[in-house]
C-alpha cells in the first residue's frame, strides 16, 4: 500500500475512534467510519472516509435545521410556537432552527427545555437515556448511518 492509502486509513480511523470514544455521535457511527476507512480509504487519490465524515455532519446539520424549521412553522401557523417560554429574541431564533416542540410519536429525543428556558445542549447526558416521555422543546437524535450512506453515494457519483 502507498503512503497515501495508509495516511488516510489512519486519519479515517482516528475520526471514527474519536466519534466512538467521545460518543459525539452514536458508537455505531464511529465504527462505521472506522470500517469505511479500512475498506475504502481512498478513491482516485481522494480520502473517502474523511470526506464522508465531513459531508455527513454537514448533511445532518442541514437536515436538522430543515426538520426543526418545518415543525416550528407548523406550530407558528397553529399559534403554538414558544408557548410558556420566557427567552430573549436571539435565543428564540436559535431555538427555531435547532429544536422543536416534542410530538407524541417521537421517542429518541434530547430534552432542550428546563422550565421556561431553553438549554442548548445537543448530546444526552451519559448517565441518562433518551427522554421519550419528556414534554416540551427537544432536539431530535437522528441516526447518522443514513446520512453516511447518502454522503458515500454522493461522493461516488460526483467523483
Amino acid at each position: 500500500p502507498s503512503f497515501t492509502i495508509i495516511f488516510f486509513l489512519v486519519i479515517g480511523a482516528i475520526i471514527g475512534i474519536t466519534w466512538f470514544l467521545t460518543k459525539a455521535f452514536g458508537q455505531a457511527d464511529g465504527l462505521a467510519i472506522i470500517a469505511l476507512a479500512v475498506v475504502f480509504p481512498i478513491f482516485n487519490e481522494i480520502p473517502v472516509s474523511v470526506l464522508v465524515a465531513l459531508t455527513t455532519t454537514v448533511l445532518l446539520g442541514l437536515f436538522g435545521i430543515f426538520y426543526n424549521t418545518i415543525y416550528n412553522i407548523s406550530d407558528m401557523l397553529h399559534g403554538k410556537i414558544f408557548l410558556g417560554i420566557n427567552e430573549k429574541l436571539h435565543r428564540k431564533i436559535l431555538a427555531f432552527l435547532t429544536m422543536h416542540r416534542k410530538r407524541r410519536y417521537e421517542k429518541f429525543v434530547i430534552p432542550s427545555q428546563t422550565g421556561d428556558k431553553f438549554s442548548f445542549h445537543f448530546k444526552p447526558n451519559l448517565d441518562e437515556e433518551f427522554a421519550g416521555d419528556f414534554t416540551g422543546y427537544i432536539s431530535s437524535a437522528f441516526p447518522l448511518l443514513p446520512f453516511m450512506l447518502v454522503a458515500l453515494v454522493l461522493f461516488l457519483v460526483i467523483f
